[in-house]
């Protein structure tokens, strides 16, 4: 809902699948999700940035990661403003230039659906 509702703003959304427990979710937050080149971009392009915690697990998270064909975290989703527009998906394993590049591509992306 809360992607819905960015996205019907017109701003593109970045989602962080991670969890407590994921050693790799916490190395991705390090090097390349929480950084201030990250967060500058992510000001820049007028984006939101959202944590879907599966911590505890909840259905309405597994249900998303299955969608996407992964068993767990970390899953990493970058979406257009674009309402219809399918997200970027990211690999498991982050980088700083891998999170950069796919803001960079739907900051590029038109707006056609804005009213």
């Amino acid at each position: 809902e809360a992607v819905a509702a960015a996205r019907k703003d017109g701003r593109p959304v970045f989602v962080d699948f991670t969890a407590d427990w994921c050693p790799t979710c916490k190395v991705n937050k390090a090097i390349a999700v929480e950084i201030d080149d990250v967060r500058k971009k992510l000001r820049e392009i007028n984006a939101v940035a959202l944590i879907a915690d599966n911590t505890l697990s909840p259905q309405s998270i597994a249900l998303e990661l299955r969608r996407y064909g992964r068993a767990g975290v970390p899953l990493n989703l970058v979406y257009p403003a674009e309402a219809g527009a399918e997200p970027i998906v990211l690999p498991t394993a982050l980088t700083r230039g891998i999170v950069l590049e796919a803001l960079g591509k739907v900051a590029a992306l038109p707006k056609t659906s804005l009213k």
